[in-house]
Parts: structure tokens; C-alpha cells; sequence
């Protein structure tokens, strides 16, 4: 006897489908993404994910998608949406932490888009004892408030 994985408008939660078109009509329609408790837990159930793939991720309470360049030309999750942390309605303030605890290459050299050749953070900075941050010839990196002070600039340039 034969599983009946689609029944009128249920399907089973375990049926694998290729849709053409996914269409969500009515009020309160929604898609629900699949959701794991942390970072962890998705790595877990995904050993070599498709980029593409969708989860949410309920520990950093954000959607997350697996693409071909994370970060540094890696795969991996990264946030889906807007632009980085902010605060306020309409994202008014735009955040970024004090410490570079990894490794970073600025410039479109090291990075194979257009989009990366220039960086800027606002500061102080710190870059961690064994991390490094370097800087394509060509580009920029600007650290407005860096160097210690609540106010200045401090720009770095490649080459």
C-alpha cells in the first residue's frame, strides 16, 4: 500500500518536491521556515548545504541563508536582509563591534567583488594579538573616532 503524502491542500512534512511556483494567496497566509535553536544545531542537521537554503536561526533570532561567499570568498550562513546591526526605526543608527577577531582582507583584489574595495568602521578599533587586517592596494580603510579618540579619523590606504 502506497503513502499518500499529498491529501487536498496538507502535505506530509517529510515529501521532497520540486515546486515551479509557490504562491501564498489570503489573509494570514505565511511561509514558515524551518527553525533551530543556535548555530550548532544548524550545522548539525546540514553537513554540506545547498546555497540556497533557508533556516532561522532562533538563538541570533534571524533568518539565515547558505551562500557561496560568506566571507572572504568561503561558504557559509550569513543574515538575511538589510544591511548589518542597526538600531532605531528605519535602522537610523548603524552599529559595528570594537574588536576584529579575525582574520580581514579589504580591497577587490582579495575579494572578488567591486564591493569590497574600500571599508570604513567607526571606533576606537581593536584588532586582536594574532589577527590581521589587510588592506589591497588601492583601497582604503577608515576608522572614523579610531586611534583611541572619541573623535577623529584615522585612514589606512594599500600598496
Amino acid at each position: 500500500m502506497a503513502l499518500t503524502k499529498i491529501n487536498g491542500n496538507n502535505i506530509d512534512t517529510t515529501t521532497e518536491a520540486l515546486i515551479k511556483i509557490l504562491q501564498l494567496s489570503g489573509s494570514g497566509s505565511y511561509l514558515e521556515l524551518p527553525k533551530y535553536t543556535n548555530q550548532t544545531a544548524i550545522d548539525a542537521a546540514f553537513g554540506s548545504p545547498a546555497v540556497g537554503t533557508i533556516v532561522f536561526n532562533q538563538e541570533e533570532d534571524q533568518a539565515q541563508i547558505y551562500v557561496a561567499d560568506a566571507a572572504q570568498g568561503a561558504a557559509g550562513w550569513s543574515a538575511v536582509g538589510g544591511g548589518g546591526a542597526s538600531l532605531g526605526e528605519k535602522s537610523i543608527v548603524r552599529t559595528n563591534a570594537a574588536v576584529i577577531d579575525e582574520d580581514l582582507n579589504i580591497g577587490s583584489i582579495s575579494n572578488p567583488d567591486p564591493e569590497f574595495a574600500n571599508a570604513m568602521s567607526i571606533g576606537p578599533i581593536t584588532i586582536n594579538a594574532g589577527r590581521t587586517v589587510s588592506i589591497d592596494a588601492g583601497s582604503v580603510y577608515t576608522i572614523i573616532g579610531g586611534e583611541g579618540h572619541a573623535a577623529g579619523l584615522a585612514t589606512r590606504m594599500g600598496g
